[in-house]
């Protein structure tokens, strides 16, 4: 594993340190299960996650934080312990987030000491080599796999989870006062007809958060679609939908990731495709007209072209994976 800044002078990417060798850091089959990243705000903090196999507990998981040391043979160090789950087929590590300065660090495991409701952990950095108090928050029903996709807002109080199989979002706000230290935000975001919750993401302020549903099951054809909510405290969810489902064709499971910009005005969603289906990214704005409710614009579609925006037709399974710059004008 590699990570690359950008020397805007030439336009070019250059490695931060030396390669973080799997095999000497993440474990004799590392290169084989690696699953989820995170990165600070400024690049010095980096969270991986490989949640397939651990030494100690099979695969239970683990997630080892490392940050940037000029200091180091490898221009990394790790921070803290290596962070475990439970017991066997935890899958912790399933998901990662860090806070923008790095301080906060989540992590879900899906598959909860077999029960596969699923948890979410949440440690706050207390000093330069160790992480401190940890929370845990549960998925509701067993095969809910909660914790499979999260986001954090940008200074941590926020906390967006998906519950894969259990066809539900929440959030939470951090709340010292809790028995939890988080307490929900608003009711359960539920998704019709068994749809998938495969990606979430949260503006910085955690107001606004978008769902990616790939596979939503309607008269025998699967569907997928991307919405918008916004934090309500009026209304008896405590969230409401912001305008228009952002659909994909049959079968080319969008929204299998959303990824929204930091004021949550611009939303994009990468569809996976399938076996006949080349994947692709489309790119919609959120338009706020004062006589009625904010709407998503009609998406524009980029292909691997760096900056050009043109029909998709892509690599197959372009789109599993996104992310965006804060201002939402860089993709990846």
């Amino acid at each position: 594993m590699k990570t690359y800044y950008l020397v805007l002078a030439s336009l070019q990417y250059e490695h931060i340190g030396e390669k973080i060798d799997e095999g000497k850091v993440f474990g004799r089959y590392g290169s084989l299960v690696a699953k989820a990243i995170a990165l600070s705000a400024d690049g010095n903090v980096l969270a991986v996650g490989v949640r397939d196999y651990d030494e100690i507990h099979s695969t239970s998981g683990y997630v080892k934080v490392f940050h940037k040391d000029d200091e180091s043979l490898l221009g990394w160090s790790q921070l803290g312990n290596t962070l475990r789950g439970d017991s066997f087929d935890d899958e912790f590590g399933s998901s990662v987030a860090l806070s923008d300065d790095g301080e906060i660090l989540a992590v879900g495991a899906v598959s909860s000491k077999n029960d596969e409701k699923g948890y979410v952990r949440v440690w706050q950095r207390v000093n330069s080599t160790s992480l401190g108090w940890t929370y845990e928050l549960h998925g509701k029903s067993r095969n809910d796999f909660f914790g499979y996709s999260m986001a954090l807002s940008n200074n941590g109080a926020f906390i967006a989870i998906s519950a894969f199989f259990g066809n539900y979002a929440r959030v939470y706000r951090q709340d010292v006062s809790s028995a939890l230290g988080w307490t929900q935000l608003g009711g359960d975001i539920l998704l019709e007809n068994y749809g998938y919750v495969n990606s979430i993401s949260m503006s910085d302020d955690g107001s606004l958060i978008a769902i990616g549903s790939p596979k939503i099951l309607v008269s025998g054809l699967y569907i997928s679609y991307a919405r918008v909510y916004r934090y309500d405290p009026k209304t008896d969810l405590g969230w409401i939908k912001i305008g228009n489902d952002m659909k994909g064709d049959i079968d080319d499971e969008a929204g299998w990731h959303v990824h929204l910009s930091s004021d949550g005005s611009t939303l994009a969603v990468a569809a996976k495709g399938g076996e006949e289906k080349d994947g692709y990214v489309q790119v919609y704005e959120l338009s706020c007209i004062p006589t009625s409710a904010p709407t998503m614009s009609s998406p524009t579609t980029m292909d691997r072209s760096a900056g050009i925006m043109l029909p998709a037709f892509n690599l197959l399974h372009y789109g599993v994976s996104l992310m965006m710059s804060l201002t939402g004008l860089l993709f990846l």
